[in-house]
């Protein structure tokens, strides 16, 4: 008799390195056509920064604690 064959395999789990390549092979080209239409203006980054922040997921949250710790100091009113 055969047992069953698993063909899930776990992910492994994300690093910031991870993260800051998806960023910019994805993103990147949008948010660089977006702020050359808007004459060069990052409005649309620090307008929406703080948005970004609160809506951080807790995985994300510590992989940003892992190479700065002390960063929820900064943003403790929004994390609240």
């Amino acid at each position: 008799m055969v047992g069953k064959l698993r063909l899930y395999v776990e992910a492994a789990q994300k690093t910031i390195e991870d993260k800051k390549r998806w960023l910019i092979r994805q993103c990147l080209p949008a948010i660089a056509g977006v702020i050359i239409s808007d004459g060069g203006s990052f409005d649309i980054i620090t307008q929406h920064f703080d948005d970004a922040v609160s809506r951080m997921n807790n995985s994300l949250r510590y992989l940003v604690a892992a190479k700065n710790p002390d960063w929820m100091q900064d943003y403790d009113a929004l994390l609240a």
